[in-house]
């Protein structure tokens, strides 16, 4: 039987049956399937073996204590293992792509020997050993080196022929090749695997097998050569190009942190320190957290900070603006497409933010702008984590935290049956409310000193608001809360020349006091009492439902119940609503 290699040819039938005369059997595996059986092995197993090739060897070979040995580290010593009613001496070397085993009858059990019968036979089988390693390397038993081979195709350099007849112990002194798997073995008097470097600056992993005469002396030492040293340049590139990758992460972590951190909320007042508070304690958990305040007041940076603060702080922070969004495009934005899903749609499709969030917080703002009929859908996604996209038959799952946020009054918005009380429910797990900017003026002044110190950064110029012009910001009421504080800083610092910002370079409603002082009431005409009073009510009533656009709210402020402010202004629009005398 001839050995399945390109380079044995009749070598490898002259060298089997020299193995056969030896009484050897020999085995070639590739990875765990056997591909070449000959020499004596049929005779030494007593079994057919010629159905062998093709098999993994646990088939051909059932026996713990061999399998057991071939997965072993670096080469198999002899080694006695039962085949059947047999017993037999396997030795041979490899790695997990491939191997070479040898078998011989054992005559005894417990017998250690395993020698070569004929010195022509152990050259042959160190031609068999090169078609699975990069090089051979074979020594004496005293480490005096007596051939070395490079893989098939290469012929050996004029400093790899210098080593021959050379002591491994000197040249692993003179650091030609450190550390040596031969003395190793020496010393040991078993199979060694041990990494190695060169002088010419090579990576080798070595394998050095004992091979040993009648009387249990070591005569030889086969070493299999692997160049290892593309994989190590490679290994190290990897370890660069992570710990890159690692610097990069921590430094987009530092930018988001700064981006969304306490340096964008600003604040001194002891409320907003309170309901931030409550922020840093829910961010560590994946509850869903609705938002609530008036435009401006800055829930997407609380948004944010509750991001920042989880444990998804390195996925992504995904914005759903659903009040921004056309009604016919918000579906396919939020849960994406299929190609073709509709007309106008893209071949290949498109991924959702809903999908685009994974691992990471979406944030639905304006939440309560949603239409009714996509309400459903979204309820669907966030309790079971998975939807279909437009057009789709394949379920997507993802892994979201949801943040929700809106101006609007989603209890009144329920009660007008604009909004579905299950998907308010579910969102309303941890409610956070944001207090206007007219309830914590203690907070105007550091706003103010923070947008002028970005706009100094950004310009490169210092401009200060005199104590007249911030006493006149502090007692207006902010309708646009801090958006609208930080648009008129950027306006007056570009537009103002002087280095200074008086109450006369302030806009007319903010330069004249928008709101009395609480009891100061003017008196321009003498009327009824009742009269008066009515009138006093329905401007209170209409001022407050224009501020806060829900009665809820209002009533909270006017310091009545909802259901009073309900029946006083069905009674305003009746009395509205009655034909006035000509």
């Amino acid at each position: 039987m001839a050995l399945a290699h390109p380079h044995a040819g009749r070598t490898g039938s002259k060298f089997l049956l020299a193995l056969e005369r030896a009484g050897i059997g020999v085995v070639i595996l590739r990875g765990e399937r056997i591909v070449t059986t000959g020499g004596a092995l049929r005779t030494i197993l007593g079994r057919r073996v010629d159905q062998w090739p093709g098999l993994p060897i646990e088939t051909a070979l059932p026996d713990a204590a061999l399998l057991a040995a071939l997965r072993s580290a670096g080469g198999v010593g002899p080694t006695l293992v039962s085949v059947g009613s047999r017993m037999a001496l396997v030795a041979g070397a490899g790695d997990q792509n491939s191997a070479v085993l040898l078998f011989q009858l054992a005559q005894m059990p417990g017998a250690q020997r395993f020698h070569v019968a004929d010195p022509w036979v152990f050259e042959e089988l160190e031609a068999v050993l090169r078609t699975v390693c990069d090089g051979v390397l074979v020594t004496d038993g005293q480490g005096t080196i007596l051939r070395y081979t490079p893989s098939w195709g290469q012929a050996p350099t004029p400093e790899e022929l210098l080593m021959m007849g050379k002591s491994v112990a000197e040249l692993e002194a003179r650091r030609i090749f450190y550390p040596s798997a031969t003395r190793q073995v020496l010393a040991t008097g078993t199979s060694q695997r041990v990494l190695q470097d060169t002088a010419p600056g090579r990576r080798l992993e070595v394998v050095g097998i004992p091979v040993r005469d009648g009387s249990n002396r070591i005569v030889r030492v086969v070493s299999l050569i692997r160049d290892i040293t593309a994989e190590e340049q490679l290994r190290r590139r990897l370890a660069e190009i992570e710990s890159l990758a690692e610097r990069y992460r921590q430094e987009l972590a530092r930018l988001r942190s700064a981006q969304a951190g306490d340096g964008e909320l600003v604040f001194r007042s002891e409320r907003m320190r309170q309901v931030l508070a409550v922020v840093d304690r829910v961010a560590a958990t994946d509850s869903t957290v609705l938002i609530l305040g008036e435009t401006g007041v800055g829930k997407q940076l609380v948004a944010r900070r509750l991001h920042q603060g989880s444990s998804r702080r390195d996925g992504p922070f995904v914005v759903v603006n659903c009040s921004a969004v056309p009604e016919s495009l918000l579906e396919s934005e939020l849960f994406g497409y299929e190609g073709g899903a509709f007309t106008g749609a893209g071949r290949h499709g498109k991924v959702g933010l809903l999908e685009l969030a994974h691992k990471g917080t979406l944030l639905l703002d304006e939440v309560g702008e949603l239409p009714l009929h996509l309400q459903a859908k979204l309820l669907h996604a966030l309790q079971d984590r998975r939807f279909f996209r437009v057009g789709g038959t394949r379920e997507v799952r993802v892994d979201v935290r949801i943040v929700a946020a809106t101006n609007r009054d989603l209890e009144e918005l329920v009660q007008e049956g604009a909004f579905r009380r299950d998907l308010y429910y579910r969102l309303n797990v941890v409610p956070v409310s944001i207090p206007p900017l007219r309830e914590r003026p203690e907070d105007i002044p550091v706003l103010v000193e923070h947008f002028l110190r970005r706009h100094s950064d950004r310009y490169g110029r210092h401009v200060e608001f005199t104590p007249a012009a911030m006493e006149a910001l502090v007692r207006y009421p902010w309708p646009g809360n801090v958006r609208e504080l930080e648009n008129l800083v950027e306006r007056l610092f570009v537009t103002v020349t002087d280095p200074v910002i008086d109450v006369v370079h302030l806009p007319d409603q903010v330069r004249v006091p928008a709101r009395p002082r609480r009891g100061n009431v003017e008196v321009h005409r003498i009327v009824p009492l009742r009269e008066a009073v009515e009138e006093l009510e329905t401007k209170l009533i209409a001022e407050a439902m224009a501020r806060y656009g829900s009665t809820r709210r209002a009533a909270r402020v006017l310091g009545v119940d909802q259901s009073t402010l309900v029946r006083r202004l069905q009674k305003l629009h009746h009395r509205h609503d009655r034909p006035q005398p000509m």
